[in-house]
Parts: C-alpha cells; sequence; structure tokens
C-alpha cells in the first residue's frame, strides 16, 4: 500500500480524521477550524472539566481516552514544556503522553509536533518510538514540526486580535521529503501561509529565535525602566518619542514583568542546550535574570512603601488590578502578578485582587475571589497596584478613588497626588 498517496487523498477529501492532544489555547484554536472546515476533530487532554461551551459541532469529540488515536490519520501534539527548578527543559508531559499514544500508532499516520522547545527535541522523542514501532519514516508513517504561533483569546466583547490562527503564516518542516508536504498539506486546509523550513531543527530554532527576540527587548526596556525612574525621566515618554521613527525601531513597553508559557520559558531552552554544547549565551541568560529582576525591583518598591505607611495595621491589605499575564485575557502562566503576590506573602501582606476574567485564585493556602471595582473596596484597601492594564477597567475611578496608587503598566495619565509609576 502507497501510504503517502493514501493519506494525501483523505486530508484533500476531508476523510482524515484529525486528534490533536493538549487542548489549552494553542489546541483549542486547532480544533475549533480543524471542525470548521468539517474534518472530524478529536482532542485529547487529561482535564475535560475546563471545558464548557465550545461551539463545536457533532462530528468533534473531547475525550481524556488514548485509544482514540488508533483511528486518527493526523496527530497534532500541542502541550506544554516547562522549566525544571534548576531552569532546564522538563520533557515529562510529552514523554508520558507519548507513552499512553505509542501503542495505538499505526502505518499511515502523521504526526506533527507543534510544542515549543529546543532544536534536536522532535527526533529526540520520536524517532526511538517509531523505529520500535519498526515503521519507515516517510514510507509508511510520517513526522512533522510546525511551531505554533497561537496568541490567547480576547475575552473583551466586540474586541479581537490582528493575528489569529489562521491569517498567521505558519512554518512546517518533516523529517523527510514527504513528512514535509503532507505536513504542508494538512495545515493549508486551515492556514493561509505556509512557509517550509529546511529541516525539524531549523523549525524548532525558528520559534526559539521568535521568543528570545522579546525576551531580550523587553528586558531592555524593563532595565532601562529600572535605571530612569532612579535619575527621574519618564521612560514611556521616551520609547513614544523613539517610536517616532518610521525605521530601525521596534517598540516594545516595560512592565511588571513578563509571562505566558513561551518568553519566560524558551531562552532559557536555547541557553541549557548551548551549555550542553560548551557555548554560554551570556546575553540570553542576562535578559532572563533582567525580567525576574523588574518583578522583585516592584515588589520591594510597595513593600518598603506598606511597611513605612501601615506598619503594625494588620488589616491593611493591598489591592491588585488584574492577575493574567498581560491585557484582555483569562491566562495567569507565570503571571509577573502572582509572583508579586508572593514576594507579598513573603513579607506578610495580605492582599485582595480584582481581574473580570480570573475569578479565583490561591493565595496564601486559601481561595480569593475577585472583589469588584467600586468605591467601596477603594476605601477599603488603600494601596492599589495597577498590574495588568485590562480595557474594560474603569481608569478614570481607579485615579480618583485610590488612596495610594502603583501603575506598573503606564494606564493612568492624570493623576499626581500619592501616585507612583513603576
Amino acid at each position: 500500500m502507497n501510504y503517502f498517496e493514501r493519506l494525501k487523498k483523505r486530508v484533500n477529501k476531508k476523510e482524515a480524521i484529525i486528534s490533536i492532544i493538549g487542548v489549552g489555547y494553542v489546541g483549542l484554536a486547532l480544533l475549533r477550524e480543524f471542525d470548521r472546515k468539517g474534518f472530524r476533530s478529536v482532542g485529547i487532554d487529561i482535564n475535560l472539566k475546563k471545558f464548557k461551551k465550545l461551539n463545536l459541532s457533532k462530528k468533534a469529540v473531547l475525550t481524556s481516552n488514548y485509544s482514540e488515536i488508533k483511528n486518527s490519520d493526523v496527530i497534532i501534539i500541542t502541550l506544554p514544556t516547562p522549566l525544571d527548578k534548576k531552569m532546564s527543559p522538563d520533557l515529562k508531559i510529552i514523554r508520558n503522553s507519548l507513552n499512553k499514544m505509542k501503542k495505538f500508532l499505526k502505518k499511515g499516520q502523521l504526526i506533527s509536533f507543534e510544542s515549543t522547545t529546543y532544536p534536536g527535541t522532535t527526533k529526540e522523542l520520536f524517532i526511538p518510538i517509531i523505529k520500535n514501532k519498526k515503521f519507515k519514516l516517510g514510507e509508511d508513517f510520517f513526522l512533522a514540526y510546525s511551531p505554533e504561533r497561537v496568541s490567547p483569546e480576547l475575552k473583551v466583547k466586540n474586541k479581537t486580535i490582528k493575528y489569529n490562527l489562521t491569517n498567521t503564516p505558519k512554518i512546517v518542516s518533516g523529517y523527510t521529503k514527504n513528512c514535509k508536504i503532507l505536513g504542508k498539506l494538512i495545515y493549508e486546509k486551515i492556514i493561509k501561509k505556509i512557509y517550509l523550513a529546511s529541516t525539524l531543527e531549523i523549525a524548532e530554532t525558528t520559534k526559539m529565535i521568535e521568543n528570545t527576540f522579546r525576551s531580550v527587548n523587553i528586558a531592555l526596556v524593563n532595565e532601562l525602566k529600572m535605571f530612569l525612574t532612579h535619575i527621574n525621566i519618564d521612560i514611556h515618554e521616551c520609547i513614544d518619542l523613539a517610536g517616532t521613527k518610521p525605521f530601525g525601531f521596534t517598540k516594545f513597553l516595560p512592565g511588571p514583568g513578563y509571562g505566558g508559557h513561551c518568553i519566560p520559558i524558551d531562552p532559557f531552552y536555547l541557553y541549557w542546550l548551548a551549555k550542553k554544547n560548551n557555548v554560554n549565551l551570556d546575553f540570553i541568560k542576562t535578559s532572563g535574570i533582567v525580567n525576574r529582576k523588574i518583578t522583585d525591583w516592584i515588589s520591594k518598591k510597595i513593600i518598603l512603601f506598606f511597611k513605612k505607611k501601615f506598619l503594625g495595621k494588620k488589616k491593611v491589605k493591598i489591592f491588585i488590578l488584574g492577575v493574567s499575564y498581560k491585557p484582555d485575557i483569562d491566562d495567569t502562566r507565570e503571571s509577573p502578578a502572582l509572583k508579586i503576590m508572593e514576594k507579598f506573602k513573603e513579607a506578610g501582606i495580605d492582599i485582595e485582587y480584582s481581574d473580570p476574567y480570573v475569578k479565583q485564585i490561591k493565595y496564601n493556602g486559601i481561595l480569593k475571589k475577585s472583589k469588584p471595582l467600586n468605591v467601596r473596596n477603594f476605601k477599603k484597601y488603600p494601596i492599589v497596584l495597577i498590574a495588568t492594564n485590562h480595557s474594560v477597567f474603569n481608569y478614570k475611578l481607579i485615579a480618583e478613588k485610590s488612596q495610594f496608587l502603583f501603575d506598573a503598566r503606564n494606564s493612568i495619565k492624570n493623576r499626581k497626588i500619592n501616585f507612583f509609576k513603576l
């Protein structure tokens, strides 16, 4: 049997069954789009409780049962790749998933790996399993790597991000020419523009560079913020003016630190790989350190102020506005707001918070629920920190009613007294 031609035909006729392992914001976007395009789609995730109304057709399936893979033609893996306590790559989630799926793999399938990781991972993880199954790569089994480029869904009504899954160009590579052709073919069904990478390692490294670029530039403006604040210069005005140059400048904004899965993690994957090869990527390591330092810098400033003003007053709490890692989403992974809260906890300071998209968090061993933004709460909690600048926040109310206001996002423009721009 010509497995290559068979799979190609099934994809073109939309008869191919697509299984997506890991239904986070990346996997869910893929699941929805393949479903919308008429493919039978299966989402496999260990935590089905997080799913409510997903607007999927009756053809789509959500399950925690890996046996669905035996019926699949295409398997797309979108699982997280975190760091361990030593800041080294932690691929346990991927390896555990592969152990669950390997007995259901069969000839004629394509695996596309999307998780962000260091170059060489795809071969390292998948080739031993494929060889053990006695499959012939490029002939009766196919392997691709295509790094995800999906942003978390915005939660604001009538507001969408400019670039979504379908209009963001996608990079695809494969172990062999046939693997690459099939990878390109499947993604072409849902994404407008595909770029081919010559090797799996090139595709893996491209994603590393994308996120390291952002990490380094965010670190630059965060480090400048700490220095320029010290000499009483407004970095935000400086950046706005620098941004008037129509070439040679890309605008990045400082904040309380960075968050999400990719930017705080990926540079350390690359740094780890370099160390294994006896090379030091000092510039990349420094960017990660600076972006953690800014969070500590902000925390210390507020803690020092708190102790000067409210030392001994046990019932005083800090009111934190926004706990997701960036505006208008509900994603708290690696959120600087949560890291700031940890610093407050270490200092013995209690908090309350307000976030329309994050209904509850765990703080000091107990669940805290989001509080409304109203005059009563501004009276109750004297120190206010804007940690995430959600567009739905009433900044006029915040500016007028906060007793002592710390702004880590440059959200307030019209307040002078008891106002601290961080």
